[in-house]
């Protein structure tokens, strides 16, 4: 009988709901890696503490008028489940869990339940498309920590695909169809309408100590570009500014503004950084910047779809794992 295998899915996490605003918050906030390392780890908490507590009225607005909650994990538990069945009727005896890195489940607990299935095997996958030390590598910081006092575990390496073909691929089937359906439903000229990628910011100094986030994002976007069957202009920007550091720019805020000075009627937005709705897609994107694109002219803002537990990106998840394991 095969030996079963562990796969875990990693993501950021999410509140689920208001109540878990603020320990998310703490979480995320007091995590000393995404503070520089000359900075005492006390006082990297007293940061954090502070800065999670000016946050909270702010973000349980924000997932107030979403609903009250990010689908997030609910959203990632289904690609879990549809995952495993992919890969069981495959042919494969394989489990999946989720652990999220700032809310739960764990790495912790979901490692558990895999240990207790008895796998053999173990496959960190993120849900991230580019890697970054402050997603990905924060994540597998954890997970090896959970990992210490498991002896005879075999862990394969971590799966990158921000270049994965059949990602690309995908990517570009969804900007098609999005341009598409624009295009349909607008009166505007071809030189009126762009594609504009929108990527989460980082602060610059996790940049320049040499993560390869940014060099992956460009990548990744110029892969899809190359895809498309259309020679709509696209232009890279960066959302989700955190604090008042210096971060990647141009963000997507200034961007939309200046392409509404330039005369743009029409964007289509791929949230390249993202595959699962959460409160930068349905609140950053669909509400505020939609809002802001009116005020600057633009008439149209269309967002790409995001895959989510979608069957096709089921079965891409499904290949890079059968890929790792045939390595």
């Amino acid at each position: 009988m095969q030996q079963p295998i562990g796969i875990l899915l990693f993501n950021l996490g999410a509140p689920s709901n208001l109540d878990e605003v603020a320990p998310f918050l703490h979480e995320l906030f007091t995590d000393p890696d995404i503070y520089p390392a000359r900075i005492p780890v006390f006082f990297k908490k007293m940061i954090g503490t502070a800065l999670a507590r000016s946050r909270i009225k702010h973000s349980r607005a924000i997932y107030e008028a979403i609903g009250g909650g990010s689908p997030l994990r609910d959203i990632t538990e289904r690609q879990a489940r549809k995952l495993e069945e992919h890969l069981n009727s495959a042919g494969l005896t394989a489990h999946v869990e989720v652990a999220m890195r700032y809310s739960s489940p764990t790495a912790d607990e979901s490692l558990g339940k895999l240990l207790a299935k008895g796998i053999s095997t173990l496959i960190p996958l993120p849900l991230y498309p580019q890697f970054s030390t402050v997603t990905t590598g924060s994540s597998l910081k954890v997970l090896t920590q959970s990992l210490e006092k498991q002896a005879g575990l075999k862990i394969l390496p971590i799966i990158d695909w921000c270049g994965y073909p059949p990602y690309i691929e995908a990517c570009a089937r969804r900007i098609e169809a999005a341009v598409r359906g624009a295009e349909t439903n607008s009166p505007f000229q071809k030189n009126e309408r762009v594609l504009l990628f929108s990527a989460h910011s980082l602060p610059l100094r996790i940049i320049k100590r040499g993560d390869p986030y940014l060099l992956q994002t460009v990548h990744t976007c110029q892969r899809i570009a190359s895809e498309l069957q259309t020679d709509l202009p696209w232009s890279l920007s960066f959302q989700s500014r955190a604090d008042m550091r210096r971060w990647l720019r141009p963000s997507t805020q200034e961007t939309l503004i200046q392409l509404g000075r330039e005369g743009v009627k029409s964007v289509v937005i791929f949230p390249v950084s993202f595959v699962s709705d959460h409160s930068e897609t349905l609140y950053e994107i669909d509400i505020q910047y939609k809002k802001l694109a009116e005020e600057a002219g633009i008439k149209q803002l269309i967002r790409v779809p995001s895959f989510n537990d979608d069957a096709d990106f089921i079965g891409i998840l499904a290949s890079l794992v059968q890929q790792r394991i045939s390595r």
